[in-house]
């Protein structure tokens, strides 16, 4: 598997891509999503990270700020965090 980092900032952090025989050719019947999501073949994670000085990578974030379950329930996790600490 290779993995980049496409566009990174002045401090390396930039969106995590991956390119493998392993990973997706697209969605089903959404061309549109495959579009936004697998560019030159490079699956873009939505996830934020940089590489290490030992080249080691490093999340830092999301940059699609959402988790899909399996049952397709959406959870925004700084909306969920807030829920959470107000029922402690």
């Amino acid at each position: 598997m290779e993995v980049r980092i496409v566009n990174p900032a002045a401090d390396g952090v930039g969106e995590v891509s991956v390119r493998s025989k392993t990973v997706m050719a697209g969605y089903l019947n959404e061309p549109e999503l495959t579009a936004e999501t697998i560019v030159d073949g490079w699956l873009l994670t939505g996830d934020l990270g940089r590489f290490d000085g030992a080249g080691h990578l490093q999340l830092t974030g999301r940059k699609k700020n959402m988790i899909v379950t399996e049952e397709g329930k959406i959870f925004i996790p700084r909306i969920l965090r807030l829920f959470l600490r107000a029922l402690l």
